[in-house]
């Protein structure tokens, strides 16, 4: 997860997307190579027969523009590489303008030429460079395809003196000339060829160093986890890979089976971070996360995630069909269509599949089908939640499992988390306060730290700040 989290990866995603098209290529620049290699041996030792001097100076001639093509291929490849970032951004804004969940606010605000403004003067830039660069290169090229004429001009000479001294005859001279040029237009392929292999060989090492990229995590762990686990965060730190604040500082914590948590605290806090940790999408900077007693690093990885079903904040609305959306949590059971319709009545997407001509078989937007259904963001929720349901694992995690949700579609969603969560583990993260009532203890985390602990009465009673949030909110109602 921390290559999602930076920039590198993304840079290095569209050059090796490039970059890969060069292992076609190569195989076809190869054959033709070879192509041109015999057709220049035959030549050359054909003219040879003239005088051994020439195929001798046309060689020699020939290496300037070997070392310009090697020079300017180096530095062409380099600055694209370079130019990654901006040829992102160019990408970004034809993305922006063509998606429909922008579509909208490009009309509203009138961004359209504004975008385009923005492509333009990157593209200009980028322009600029490249043409400077091919300008350079044309340059010094024209001026090394000099030398090759003077030696087809002694050609000439050489070959009219022995034809005037009767040494060649008139044919001869045509076949001379012509096999002249056979070989410098050979050479001229054969440096051009050459050049693009090397340029191709440059993108194939790119790109093989690139598979050769390992997880930062370690994953060889083989221990599987226990149907029952208990959780526990003892000192654990936490910051983001080349960031220097912590996130999480010195955390400690208990999570016993079974319990109902409640996640809570402003913006930032480090709710999410730690549910990252949890999952191991990242491990702690400092201290340790232990499963029954044992570092979660000594579990096999995939073992260790069928533990959770997760509803992320941030969740993505898949265009597939409903059945597909909801079975993407165990797509073992994709075809359980049983499990499916109850895993949508448990998120209270039920309503929404009764409504869809084809059921669960009905595709999500119209991307890929015209007769596919829009659905609102609440909908969309609801379709998560049944994904999370559907995995049907040990310990439940919901990040804002109601934000796009109605207070009647809330209400009746939470009631359903408290009755199928009883006999598992469940982590909820949620800032409508009302909502964390159900949970048998809430977490009030503020910078990284756990600063308050206890249910919603025992913090109520304490009057701390977990008291004042929940008074400022229940304002809002009461008035």
């Amino acid at each position: 997860m921390s290559f999602f989290d930076s920039p590198y990866l993304y840079n290095e995603l569209i050059n090796v997307r490039r970059d890969s098209q060069a292992i076609q290529t190569l195989t076809w620049f190869a054959v033709s190579f070879i192509r041109f290699i015999m057709q220049f041996s035959i030549s050359i030792s054909v003219l040879a027969g003239l005088h051994w001097i020439f195929p001798v100076l046309l060689l020699i001639f020939a290496i300037p523009s070997i070392i310009i093509e090697k020079k300017f291929i180096e530095y062409s490849y380099s600055w694209i590489r370079e130019m990654a970032p901006e040829e992102r951004k160019m990408n970004y804004i034809q993305e922006i303008i063509t998606r429909r969940d922008t579509a909208k606010d490009m009309r509203l605000f009138n961004l359209f030429d504004a975008m385009i403004s923005r492509y333009n003067f990157i593209w200009k830039h980028y322009f600029y460079q490249k043409k400077k660069i091919t300008t350079s290169k044309g340059k010094w090229l024209s001026l090394c395809s000099v030398f090759p004429q003077f030696v087809l001009m002694a050609i000439y000479f050489y070959t009219a003196i022995l034809i005037i001294h009767k040494v060649l005859t008139i044919g001869d001279f045509g076949l001379y000339i012509g096999i002249a040029g056979q070989v410098t237009n050979s050479l001229h392929n054969l440096i051009n060829l050459g050049a693009q292999i090397y340029d191709n060989d440059l993108k194939i090492s790119r790109f093989k160093e690139f598979l050769s990229w390992e997880p930062c995590l370690m994953t060889n762990g083989s221990l599987k986890p226990s149907l029952k686990p208990t959780i526990e965060f003892v000192n654990v730190s936490f910051r983001y890979p080349n960031t220097s604040r912590y996130i999480l500082k010195n955390l400690n914590l208990k999570l016993i089976y079974g319990e109902k948590i409640a996640l809570i605290g402003l913006n930032g806090a480090g709710k999410s971070t730690l549910i990252k940790l949890l999952l191991r999408f990242y491990d702690p900077s400092e201290g340790s996360i232990l499963m029954d007693g044992t570092d979660i690093r000594e579990y096999d990885l995939n073992e260790l995630r069928k533990v959770f079903g997760v509803l992320f904040q941030d969740f993505f609305n898949y265009a597939f069909r409903v059945s597909e959306n909801v079975a993407l949590s165990n797509l073992s059971l994709v075809n359980d269509e049983r499990k499916i319709l109850n895993a949508c009545i448990m998120s209270g997407a039920d309503k929404i599949v009764n409504r869809l001509t084809l059921g669960v078989e009905t595709y999500l937007t119209k991307q890929f089908d015209y007769a596919g259904e829009e659905l609102s963001g609440g909908e969309w929720q609801k379709i998560a939640l049944a994904r999370t349901f559907f995995r049907d694992s040990p310990i439940m995690i919901l990040d804002e499992p109601s934000s796009a949700l109605d207070p009647e579609a809330e209400d009746s969603a939470f009631k359903k988390i408290s009755e199928l969560s009883s006999g598992k583990t469940t982590i909820f993260i949620s800032h409508r306060l009302s909502t964390v009532t159900m949970a048998d203890k809430v977490l009030l985390l503020e910078n990284g730290k756990i600063i308050e602990n206890g249910s919603h009465h025992e913090l109520m009673n304490a009057a701390g700040k977990y008291a004042y949030l929940f008074n400022l909110q229940a304002r809002r109602y009461t008035g």
